[in-house]
């Protein structure tokens, strides 16, 4: 438990107790923090807790009875947003007498930087034939609080867009094109991997989503006439 404080010409002194030096977007914290008075207070005195734009108050746990005390303890939880920026926030406490000025005490927390992307396709072919040029849509979204610079590579194909980089910001979507040509075989029907992956600056692993489709023949192969690709019939 940590314990620094201010104190003021009113006679009252904040003194912190609990006080997370980082914090999670979208993830909750608690600070808890008394108010000193020099003397036994005569009448209530006024606390508040100033959080940053869009930063949530969820509870706050306040003494009941504050006459003829001389320390007031008070909890607080706290929610940033879920895509608060990463870097160093301000909340300040505030105490005053009912007549008296305000006495504040500065407070620093710093938002970790959460990493996230997701890939998934816009819609897929339930099936292809061979010799088909396949081109599939992906969305790629960013559910992390700082921008990202991203490098895609199609897994058996290539990539439709103007940039060699993608720079994507918190909880925004871009779309890239997979073009892929898909082969012929000896086979009536096989399956072929269809896929994209993402490299992040700064890092080797990629994220990859790969899905697989069934492929028909256009054509009877001597290995197995049974099998060809599906026919639509209509009355």
């Amino acid at each position: 438990m940590i314990s620094f404080g201010c104190l003021g010409q009113e006679g009252l002194e904040i003194n912190m107790l609990n006080l997370p030096k980082t914090a999670s977007p979208g993830t909750h914290f608690t600070i808890i923090f008394e108010v000193k008075s020099s003397t036994k207070l005569q009448e209530p005195i006024i606390v508040s807790l100033g959080v940053p734009a869009y930063w949530q108050v969820l509870f706050k746990k306040e003494p009941q009875n504050q006459i003829n005390q001389e320390t007031l303890r008070y909890i607080y939880t706290v929610l940033p947003p879920k895509f608060a920026k990463a870097g160093s926030f301000t909340l300040y406490v505030y105490a005053k007498r009912k007549n008296g000025a305000i006495i504040s005490k500065k407070l620093l927390i710093d938002v970790v930087r959460v990493r996230k992307i997701e890939i998934s396709p816009v819609m897929l072919p339930e099936y292809v034939k061979e010799g088909d040029t396949l081109k599939v849509e992906y969305l790629i979204h960013n559910q992390g609080n700082s921008q990202e610079a991203i490098r895609v590579e199609s897994i058996d194909g290539r990539i439709e867009f103007n940039s060699d980089t993608l720079k994507v910001n918190p909880n925004e979507s871009v779309r890239v094109k997979n073009i892929q040509l898909i082969k012929e075989s000896d086979s009536n029907s096989w399956e072929t991997p269809l896929g994209i992956k993402a490299y992040l600056k700064d890092s080797l692993v990629p994220i990859q989503v790969i899905n697989s489709l069934p492929v028909y023949s256009t054509k009877i192969k001597k290995k197995d006439p049974y099998l060809r690709f599906p026919i639509e019939a209509g009355v």
